[in-house]
């Protein structure tokens, strides 16, 4: 919301400046993830990129059917082993990236078959 970055609260202003945090559940229960980006900086970062940065598609152009559950936003994309912010994916190419990484060398030995 570009008006909350140009008369942020207090309590909003405090948010801006500190690093970003994912929360995962899974096996621990709720894992959290701090990445190497502000909330500051992510907010300019979104307002830049509006489009998945894999298909080049909006949010909307990505949902099938409309459903409660479908994705409202892209999603925050980073790398898993260092918490590195890397951009802002459709849910479709987000999910099939972390895919990708988990069965990146036996996809490559196949595909050198």
């Amino acid at each position: 919301n570009p008006n909350r970055l140009e008369n942020p609260s207090t309590q909003y202003k405090d948010k801006l400046q500190r690093k970003v945090v994912l929360h995962r559940y899974g096996e621990n229960k709720k894992d959290k993830v701090v990445l190497d980006i502000t909330y500051a900086e992510l907010e300019q970062y979104k307002e830049s990129h509006t489009v998945c940065e894999i298909c080049g598609r909006s949010v909307t152009e990505t949902i099938k059917w409309k459903s409660k559950y479908a994705a409202k936003t892209l999603c925050i994309d980073h790398d898993h082993k260092n918490n590195k912010f890397r951009g802002m994916l459709c849910h479709n190419c987000n999910t099939k990236l972390g895919w990708y990484e988990i069965y990146q060398g036996k996809i490559n030995e196949y595909l050198s078959k």
